[in-house]
C-alpha cells in the first residue's frame, strides 16, 4: 500500500511539473508572460519542441501507469473473510499432515543407542581382524627373518669351506712343482680330510 502511495504521489508532482511546462508553452506562443509560480523558476530560454513532445509522451506513460496502479490496487484488496477461512483450514490441515508424518517417521527410525552399538560392533569386528592379519603379517615376517639368517649363516661356511679348500689345493700344487713328479710326500691312494661345514 504504501508503495502504491508513493507511487500516486510521485504521479501527481510530475503531473503538475508536465501542466506548468504546458501551460508555458501556451503563454509563450500566444505572447503573455507566463504567472511565476512559487516552486517554479522564471523561463529562461523557450524549450526546444523535442523536449516538449518527450514530456508529453511522459506524462501520458505517467498517467497510463497511475491507472494500472490504481487497478492493481482494486485487485489486490483482500480476499472476503470466507475465503481466508478456507486458506486457513487448507494451511492448518496441511501442516497436522506434516506434523503426523513426521511423527511416523520418528518411530520408524531406532533409537540412537540402538544405532551406535551396531556401529561398535561392527567396527570391533573389523579391527578384530584386521589384528589378526597383521599378527599373522608380523609372524610370518620373522619366518623370513630367520630364514634369511639361516641362509646368510650357511653362505658364510659355505665360502669358508671353499676358500679352504682353495688353499688346500693351492699348497698342494705348490710343492709338487717345487720337487717334481718324484718329490710328492702323499702316497698316491690317500685323499685329505676337508673340513665341511
Amino acid at each position: 500500500m504504501a508503495v502504491a502511495g508513493a507511487a500516486l504521489l510521485g504521479g501527481g508532482m510530475f503531473l503538475g511539473f508536465v501542466s506548468a511546462l504546458v501551460r508555458r508553452k501556451q503563454s509563450e506562443e500566444t505572447g503573455a508572460a507566463p504567472a511565476p509560480s512559487a516552486g517554479m523558476p522564471a523561463p529562461v530560454a523557450a524549450p526546444d519542441p523535442a523536449y516538449l513532445r518527450r514530456v508529453e509522451e511522459l506524462a501520458s506513460a505517467v498517467v497510463e501507469l497511475q491507472e494500472r496502479v490504481e487497478l492493481g490496487l482494486v485487485s489486490a484488496a483482500a480476499p472476503p473473510p470466507e475465503e481466508m477461512g478456507e486458506r486457513f483450514e487448507a494451511v492448518s490441515l496441511r501442516i497436522e499432515r506434516l506434523e503426523k508424518r513426521v511423527e511416523e517417521l520418528a518411530s520408524e527410525t531406532p533409537p540412537t543407542g540402538d544405532v551406535l552399538e551396531a556401529v561398535e560392533r561392527m567396527i570391533a569386528d573389523r579391527i578384530g581382524g584386521l589384528d589378526e592379519r597383521l599378527t599373522d603379517q608380523v609372524r610370518s615376517i620373522d619366518l623370513l627373518r630367520n630364514a634369511s639368517e639361516q641362509t646368510d649363516l650357511l653362505l658364510k661356511k659355505l665360502i669358508c669351506a671353499v676358500e679352504s679348500l682353495a688353499e688346500q689345493a693351492g699348497e698342494k700344487a705348490a710343492p709338487g712343482q717345487q720337487d717334481g713328479p718324484e718329490g710328492s710326500a702323499e702316497a698316491p691312494g690317500s685323499q685329505p680330510d676337508y673340513p665341511l661345514a
